[in-house]
C-alpha cells in the first residue's frame, strides 16, 4: 500500500478509495490465485535472488 501511495509514475492505487478497491482484490483474488499456483516467488528480495529462484524453478540453474 505504502508503494501504491508514493509512486508517481501512476495514479492507480493513490487515493484512499481505491487503496480499498486494491485491498478487497488482494484479499479475494489472492487466495484463488495462491490456491492455483505451482510456485510462489517472493519478489521482497533483491532482483538477483528473485532471478536466480525462477531460474532455479524452471531448471535453468542449480
Amino acid at each position: 500500500m505504502a508503494r501504491l501511495a508514493t509512486r508517481t509514475n501512476n495514479p492507480y492505487g493513490a487515493t484512499p478509495r481505491s487503496q480499498a478497491k486494491v485491498r478487497g482484490e488482494i484479499e479475494t483474488i489472492e487466495p484463488l490465485l495462491r490456491r492455483n499456483a505451482h510456485y510462489e516467488v517472493d519478489t521482497d528480495r533483491p532482483p538477483t535472488q528473485v532471478i536466480e529462484e525462477i531460474l532455479h524453478l524452471v531448471g535453468l540453474s542449480q
